[in-house]
């Protein structure tokens, strides 16, 4: 009589923790699930009515390419597809024009089909005509860009190219900024990443040497100026008075970077070539291996205004050297840059080169490209 009794109160125990014990396991998983789905590497909507936004696992690296299409370059879609194979990549630059927007855009169509992942500008007007304005009419905007990211759902979307490049565009910064908030309320609400168009290396060489200026590391500021200016711009400064468009950009660029500090923007993007300091300079052509430090200092500084992660969908050389492509690759992986987007286009005397012939086949700097993408 004794064992039973003792063996019925062990069974009252046993009921009683399984009890508490299942009582307390939802809690707990509940919590972990919440912390799990908050966490700084998480790449979740936003809006619990949208679904996730697309994007790299943390921690990769996507490198891809724009081959151009423009005066000089390669025209026909099947070799620029050709050529996209050859570099290895799998993430590919491609532009659509509002204005021109039919329901349907026929080299996404074939990029998309053969796999390839998409960093897409959108843009409001066409390039190449002159300079076009900011769209003024959002809701319209808003409603044009619906319709292209319901038709289609790109690893990013790139709002305008080079918001400060007066070739390009007319308007103000807030013009721009405007533009962007109501890219990123579309973008956003289809689950998909939104970044700028891209900050201009000439300014943003500018931008960091004011920086060190602002904090009185006088002999970083000039060691930086020697490295990246061009010899007309580091004999102007520091009042620019030669280079007015510049010191106007400069300001452009400080109202845009205090934006994408408070926008709900994925990335900030920046555009760069090198040798830097030497575009259209005939010293350029004969530059083999770099110093990226430049390169390094740029971000950093993009990084502490901003606090977002910074991107480059336009990076490239102003020579066919193959060591120059290494350098500046192996930096941008240095740099954890999510993505990194190589332009190749021939762009005339002293300016950008391209990696293919016009054939679709690789030059030297080329393979060198197409082997480290493969490694990587």
């Amino acid at each position: 009589m004794i064992l039973n009794n003792r063996i019925a109160k062990w069974k009252i125990i046993v009921i009683l923790s399984i009890f508490l014990m299942s009582a307390c396991m939802p809690n707990a998983h509940r919590k972990n699930s919440k912390r799990n789905n908050n966490n700084d590497n998480s790449d979740t909507v936003y809006n619990s009515n949208t679904t996730a936004r697309s994007s790299l696992d943390p921690g990769k690296i996507a490198i891809g390419a724009l081959v151009s299409s423009g005066a000089g370059n390669i025209k026909d879609a099947a070799t620029r597809l050709k050529a996209y194979q050859l570099l290895n990549v799998t993430y590919v630059r491609h532009g659509i024009f509002m204005n021109a927007w039919n329901g349907s855009n026929a080299f996404y169509n074939t990029l998309q089909k053969a796999g390839y992942k998409i960093i897409l500008n959108v843009a409001y007007l066409p390039q190449g005509g002159g300079p076009q304005s900011f769209p003024t009419n959002l809701e319209e905007y808003k409603r044009r860009l619906n319709e292209i990211l319901s038709t289609y759902k790109p690893e990013v979307v790139v709002v305008e190219n080079e918001e400060y490049n007066t070739t390009y565009h007319t308007g103000t910064a807030q013009q721009y900024i405007n533009e962007l908030k109501a890219a990123i309320e579309v973008a956003h609400s289809k689950g998909l990443k939104v970044t700028n168009g891209g900050l201009t290396a000439r300014v943003m060489t500018m931008m960091v040497w004011k920086d060190y200026k602002d904090r009185a590391l006088n002999t970083e500021a000039d060691d930086f100026a020697r490295r990246t200016m061009s010899p007309d711009l580091l004999a102007d400064i520091p009042k620019l008075t030669k280079h007015k468009s510049v010191a106007i950009g400069m300001q452009v660029f400080d109202e845009l970077l205090n934006a994408y500090k408070t926008l709900d923007i994925d990335y900030v993007n920046f555009h760069w070539y090198e040798p830097i300091g030497q575009r259209k300079n005939a010293n350029a052509l004969t530059v083999t291996h770099i110093d990226t430090k430049a390169l390094g200092e740029a971000v950093d500084y993009i990084r502490r205004r901003t606090g977002k992660s910074v991107i480059t969908n336009e990076i490239g050389q102003f020579n066919q050297s193959p060591d120059m492509v290494k350098d500046i690759l192996e930096k941008c992986v240095e740099l954890k840059l999510p993505y990194i987007i190589w332009y190749s286009g021939d762009g005339g005397e002293g300016k950008a080169v391209a990696l293919t012939n016009l054939d679709g086949s690789l030059r030297e700097n080329g393979r060198v490209f197409a082997d480290f993408v493969k490694q990587h």
